[in-house]
């Protein structure tokens, strides 16, 4: 079972493996990896406008977001050699709260959006989806028990 909400994994009797943050439930969690954060969107999308130059330029895409991320309507980007931060606040056209319905509004050209690199890199084809990583951008993937 892959699920984006936050599981009672007792009560409801099964184990869970939970991507993302973990709110103070009592629970208890151990790090198994990490992700990396990608900026995606279908090529098909990208080739019917201007190419992004600048990360300004982001500010004119519709963004499709992911609402359990910690701050869905933001990007912070990191200049990979001088470490400059730049954060933008994004032009959100769709919310979700499931990033699997965000990487299907983005595969299927709805707009630019940030997702694992495990829910892209797996499933890439020719022609699905196009990635840029923003620098230094990584999400803990956590195991959740009692």
């Amino acid at each position: 079972m892959l699920e984006d909400s936050t599981s009672n994994v007792i009560a409801e009797r099964f184990d869970l493996l939970r991507v993302g943050r973990l709110p103070d439930t009592g629970l208890h969690s151990i790090e198994i990896g990490r992700c990396r954060i990608l900026v995606c969107a279908a090529p098909a999308f990208l080739r019917s406008r201007a190419p992004p130059r600048e990360p300004a330029d982001l500010l004119q895409l519709p963004w499709v977001s992911i609402t359990q991320l910690p701050h869905p309507d933001e990007l912070c980007l990191v200049h990979a050699s001088s470490g400059q931060r730049v954060s933008l606040r994004l032009q959100v056209a769709i919310k979700t709260h499931s990033g699997i319905a965000a990487r299907e509004f983005i595969r299927n050209g709805a707009g630019v959006g940030l997702l694992p690199d495990y829910s892209v890199v797996a499933r890439a084809r020719p022609e699905t989806v196009t990635t840029r990583q923003p620098s230094a951008v990584r999400r803990r993937r956590r195991a959740t028990h009692p």
